[in-house]
């Protein structure tokens, strides 16, 4: 068995049926080097922990991805799950509004067709921040970043060491 290279963590704003129906078995298909786990999963029933709790313990390995849709609608400026990435070095990928409101059928695949850029994110430099978003003229789904850490820089969508 090869050791994990990558763990993403989906936070409870997303179904567990991502896992189960798109993640887990794509990863057993491809013989993939990672580990998929749900907020509940891992810290228990909804409403147990919160941001504030949940992005230093991951903090502890920078392996971890997470994934969330989370706008920060019942967050403080100061405790937003952006906010709390940035300042633990956790890289995140936020889901926006416009491929969330269109459903699992619809975002679970659109994340399989980023798969191995979302690989490469535990590889590079911690408290990366990207956005999974649609192009308005294409109709298609983007993946890139929104904020790279210091020492980075924005180049064509992706952190670059400046």
């Amino acid at each position: 068995m090869t050791s994990i290279q990558c763990r993403l963590f989906i936070d409870e704003c997303l179904p567990p049926e991502l896992i189960d129906t798109y993640l887990r078995p794509h990863i057993a298909l491809a013989g993939i080097a990672a580990e998929t786990v749900h907020c509940v999963e891992k810290f228990g029933p909804n409403g147990k922990w919160k941001d504030p709790d949940i992005i230093p313990e991951l903090a502890r390995d920078r392996r971890w991805v997470v994934i969330t849709a989370d706008r920060g609608k019942n967050s403080s400026t100061f405790d937003g799950m952006r906010h709390l990435c940035r300042l633990h070095n956790v890289t995140l990928i936020c889901i926006s509004t416009a491929v969330n409101i269109r459903g699992l059928s619809f975002y679970g695949p659109q994340l399989l067709s980023h798969w191995d850029a979302m690989l490469c994110l535990s590889d590079g430099p911690r408290g990366q921040q990207y956005v999974l978003r649609m192009d308005a003229a294409s109709k298609r789904t983007l993946f890139h970043a929104t904020h790279c850490p210091s020492g980075y820089r924005l180049d064509k969508g992706r952190c670059v060491q400046k």
